[in-house]
This record gives C-alpha cells, sequence and structure tokens, in this order.
C-alpha cells in the first residue's frame, strides 16, 4: 500500500477535475522528457500539470532532483534538431546566455587507443552548455505556454485505478506532509532512473513489465576548470575507452568560458571521487594530450561522482496488460549509460515521437498510449543497440547474452573507429552513426567495410594502469 492510502492519512482531495472538451494530462518530472513531453501535448491543446518534487529554480543552478546534473551533458546532432523542432529558438537563447556552438566534425577530437579521428567540417550543429542552463531555457519557455501548470514540491507515490484505467496520481506535499490525489485523463511518467512506475503498476494488478539490463559497472567523475589561456586546436576532447583500457574522458565548454571535464572507467579502472587522484587519472589515459592540457588548467569546483551507469529497457510495447492511460517516456522507459551522452537527445526523439502520433491520433482514443509505446519503442531501438553494444565488451558483462548484430557490430566498430583515423570520410560516417543523424547502417558502404575489416590494425596492448 501508498503511504497515500494509509490509514493515518489525510482524506485525499482531488487537486483537478477533468473535462471532455480539454483533456488533463498529468506529467511526473519536469525534466527535459517531462518539460518536452508538456511542450508537445500543450502544441495540441492539451491541458498538462507538471508535477515535481523540487522547487524550480529561476536560475541556470543544479537541483537535486537532476543528481546527474553536474556532470557533462549533451544534445546530440539529431537531438539538437528535435528540440528545435519542437521549440523553435532555444539553441539560439542558450547560446544568447553562454552557451557555444560546436561543429562535431571541425571542432570535435574523437580520439580512442587506435589514435585520433580525422577532423573536417561536418556541418552537424551541437550547443555546449551545462544541463542546469539547457533546462533553464527549455523550463522558460513550456512553462510560458497558457495551458501548463506545475505543482512543485509534490512527490508522486502512486496510481489510483485499474489495469483498465487509471483515474488519478496520489501525491504528498512534502512541505505540509499531506496526502492527496489529482484526476487525470493520462498520466506521462517522465521521473527519469529512480522511476517507481512498474512497482505502481503491479500495486494496481498489471502483471511485470518486460525488462532487460546491461551494467558494465562505469563511474564517472567531474570537475570544472578554467581553461589556460593557450587554447588547444579543438573545443571538444571525447577520448573513447576500450576492453584493452577501460577509461576515458571527455572535455566540453560550458557557460562563462569554463571547462567541464568529465573522467570515467568501468569496474576496477574506475576514477576515485578525489580532488587529489583527478589529474593523475587523467595521466594514465592513453592520449597524453589530455592531461597535458588538463594540468595547465585550473580547478574551481570539487569532483563529482556518479555510478548510475546501468543501462536499462522497459519494454512497454510488450506487456501484457497496462492502463490505456499511462505512457513511460524517456530514462523512465530506456535508461542508457550516460557516457555515451544519449539521455537527453533520447528524450528529445521520445517527444516528437509523442508528437507525430498525436497528429494523426487522439489521446482519449482507445489504444493511445499502446500505439505511442510501439512508437518509442523504435525510437529507443538504435540507442539501446548502439550503448549495449559498447558496454558488452567489458569484463563485468562477459557473462551476459548477445545477439548476433551485437557480436557483429561491437568488432565492426573497432574498425571503423581505427579507419577514422586516416579518412575523413569514415570519421564522418562514424559521427553521423553516434550522433543518430544515421542509421547503423550507414557504416556499411563497401568503400567502409573494406577498410574497416581488411585493414583494421590489432588492439594495441597497454599494461592494467592503477586506480587513480
Amino acid at each position: 500500500m501508498t503511504e497515500a492510502g494509509r490509514k493515518d492519512a489525510p482524506m485525499p482531495l482531488l487537486l483537478s477535475t477533468r473535462s471532455a472538451a480539454l483533456p488533463h494530462v498529468t506529467v511526473l518530472g519536469a525534466g527535459f522528457a517531462g518539460l518536452l513531453a508538456a511542450q508537445v501535448l500543450a502544441d495540441r491543446g492539451v491541458r498538462v500539470l507538471l508535477v515535481d518534487r523540487d522547487r524550480l529554480p529561476h536560475d541556470a543552478v543544479q537541483r537535486k532532483g537532476v543528481p546527474q546534473g553536474a556532470h557533462l551533458h549533451g544534445l546530440l546532432g539529431r537531438g539538437t534538431q528535435a528540440v528545435e523542432l519542437l521549440v523553435p529558438g532555444f539553441a539560439a537563447e542558450v547560446c544568447r546566455r553562454g552557451g557555444r556552438r560546436i561543429d562535431l566534425g571541425g571542432d570535435l577530437l574523437l580520439a580512442s587507443i587506435f589514435g585520433e579521428g580525422v577532423r573536417f567540417h561536418a556541418g552537424i550543429p551541437l550547443v555546449g552548455a551545462s544541463r542546469p542552463l539547457l533546462e533553464t531555457v527549455l523550463r522558460e519557455r513550456v512553462l510560458a505556454r497558457p495551458t501548463v501548470r506545475h505543482l512543485t514540491r509534490h512527490q508522486a507515490l502512486g496510481l489510483t485505478g485499474t489495469v483498465e484505467q487509471v483515474t488519478a496520481v496520489q501525491v504528498r506535499d512534502l512541505d505540509s506532509n499531506t496526502y492527496s490525489e489529482i484526476a487525470t485523463d493520462m498520466v506521462v511518467d517522465a521521473t527519469g532512473r529512480g522511476s517507481r512506475l512498474t512497482t505502481w503498476l503491479a500495486t494496481i494488478g498489471c502483471p511485470p513489465v518486460p525488462r532487460v539490463e546491461v551494467d558494465a559497472r562505469f563511474r564517472y567523475a567531474t570537475r570544472r576548470f578554467r581553461p589556460p589561456l593557450a587554447a588547444p586546436p579543438w573545443t571538444v576532447f571525447y577520448l573513447l575507452a576500450s576492453p584493452t583500457l577501460p577509461r576515458g574522458g571527455m572535455i566540453a565548454p560550458t557557460e562563462n568560458g569554463d571547462w567541464i571535464v568529465t573522467l570515467y572507467g568501468a569496474g576496477s579502472h574506475c576514477p576515485k571521487p578525489s580532488d587529489d587522484t583527478f589529474l593523475a587519472f587523467a595521466q594514465s589515459l592513453p592520449n597524453p594530450q589530455f592531461a597535458d592540457v588538463l594540468s595547465a588548467a585550473e580547478p574551481i569546483t570539487a569532483v563529482v561522482c556518479s555510478n548510475s551507469t546501468i543501462n536499462r529497457r522497459l519494454y512497454f510495447e510488450h506487456a501484457s496488460k497496462l492502463p490505456a492511460n499511462v505512457i513511460a517516456i524517456g530514462d523512465s522507459a530506456c535508461t542508457l549509460n550516460p557516457i555515451y551522452g544519449q539521455g537527453i537527445t533520447v528524450a528529445a526523439l521520445s517527444a516528437r515521437a509523442l508528437s507525430k502520433q498525436l497528429a494523426t491520433d487522439t489521446l482519449t482514443r482507445q489504444g493511445f498510449a499502446y500505439r505511442v509505446h510501439r512508437r518509442l519503442g523504435a525510437v529507443y531501438r538504435t540507442p539501446w543497440l548502439m550503448a549495449t553494444t559498447a558496454d558488452l565488451r567489458y569484463q563485468n558483462c562477459a557473462e551476459l547474452p548477445r545477439s548476433s548484430l551485437q557480436s557483429l557490430l561491437a568488432d565492426y566498430l573497432d574498425g571503423v573507429l581505427a579507419a577514422g583515423t586516416r579518412d575523413a570520410r569514415a570519421q564522418d560516417a562514424l559521427i553521423q552513426v553516434l550522433h543518430l543523424t544515421k542509421p547503423p547502417r550507414a557504416l556499411l558502404s563497401p568503400r567502409l567495410l573494406t577498410q574497416s575489416l581488411l585493414h583494421r590494425p590489432p588492439w594495441p596492448e597497454f599494461r592494467t594502469a592503477s586506480t587513480s
């Protein structure tokens, strides 16, 4: 029984009422996925109530409800395009407030144990900014919509209804510690990695939702720096880990001209949550340029760490029984290892999928949620394949089953990485796939197949680095 159903809890109070003329949707979570879902719904004339346990800040500051907000974030190429379609002018406003436009071919140094990728002008846009700034700009635009309201400092505790239909969301006011219900026509769960939707569904009688998990046990550590006076010849540095040496790092610009630097590793190669060992870990990476530029920079924050790197896929589209008016979106349905930077892009693509469904469908029509979940499943397919294929190469995932496609793709991607160190077209194809602007089949051109399969060098040998 949820807290809202305890005998000593106050009688529930209906905070909102439904309307046949204007459907009312309750969106749980005012992060990236929830805000974009609210924007899409408002575009269709739907009344939206955004519910979040935080008091939403007015400025671009870190908030408790987004625990990974202090780490490096970025909209991939396709994510940037998706947000611009949903919220025109978003990128320009972020840049006006200190964000920076980045070309993924010319400004990005993508490196691996095979060497440094060829750099060229790709024409794929990216905006460099902190997660708080990205979210603040989006939140201001969405909450300005006349049909969008928000309820802060309220924690969602469960659902009221049956396996066929949910009628309300049970919530607790965190300031007054009182309990109430929000009547609703539909629930969109965008509470992210910590979602308890499957537990709530089980409480009202739904069978388990099929799930798959892949956990390579990565940890990542982040710190902000003031860059050295002598600027390096790149804007973003992304050094990929490998099964031979499972540690890597990223350097990217953020507002105020600062750098946000993330180091990551798997298993015994995880970075420690320590200011003193941050540079030592960078010095253990296979490309010395990373540590060289970092040693000339000035740290301006303490190190923050996260172990939340599991890949988790909930197949709501394959559930045997779900309420007809409950949708899980973004990380609530498909959680990906953050080191690949796909999270908020997947949230944007999820919102685009919801928008496309609403263009030809009606929210109150029977089966709407199921059709949305089917469309979302197609969105998650490629990011899930890319993230899990990469993670399944590591020792901690050695016993997990692999599909034939994952086994083939893992080795093939190594060849493409190696080819990209000497051929701009190979590097362009790789970047397009990594940024989801092209599907993985774009890597299967005869020319690239030849380069990747016939000229792939063996894995370089590394001594086991000490854990720093």
